[in-house]
C-alpha cells in the first residue's frame, strides 16, 4: 500500500492493460513480501525476483548485461569515511522507486 499511496507502483489486473489488446509483449517483475518480526522499524519489506522465468526460460537477470564492480572495497570505504571531522549518511532505500518513466517504456521498465 505504501508503494501505491507513494505513486511508485499502481495495481493493474490483465484486463485493465491496454498493451495486450495491441498485442504488445508486456513483462512484469514478480515481487513479494518478506516478514521479519523481530525487526520492530520494518516488519514487511518487498523483495523482487529478477530470477523468476519467463515463458522463453530466461530471466530478467540472465538478459541483463553484467558491468564491472563500480562499488569500492569496503576497507578503503571504511578509511575513507574516518580521514574526514564530519561524515553524511542518508537513506537511499526509496530513492530508485523515485525515478518517473515515461508510459511507453513502462512495461521495459
Amino acid at each position: 500500500m505504501e508503494y501505491i499511496e507513494l505513486g511508485h507502483m499502481k495495481y493493474i489486473g490483465l484486463a485493465d492493460d491496454s498493451r495486450l489488446d495491441e498485442g504488445k509483449t508486456v513483462y512484469y517483475l514478480p515481487h513479494h513480501p518478506v516478514f521479519t518480526e523481530t525487526s520492530s522499524a520494518t516488519k514487511t519489506r518487498v523483495v523482487f525476483d529478477g530470477s523468476a522465468k519467463t515463458s522463453t526460460n530466461y530471466s530478467l537477470n540472465e538478459a541483463l548485461l553484467t558491468g564491472p564492480t563500480i562499488q569500492d572495497e569496503l576497507l578503503e570505504l571504511m578509511i575513507r569515511f574516518r580521514k574526514h571531522a564530519i561524515a553524511l549518511v542518508a537513506d537511499d532505500a526509496k530513492m530508485y522507486r523515485q525515478i518517473r518513466i515515461h508510459d511507453d517504456d513502462k512495461p521495459f521498465q
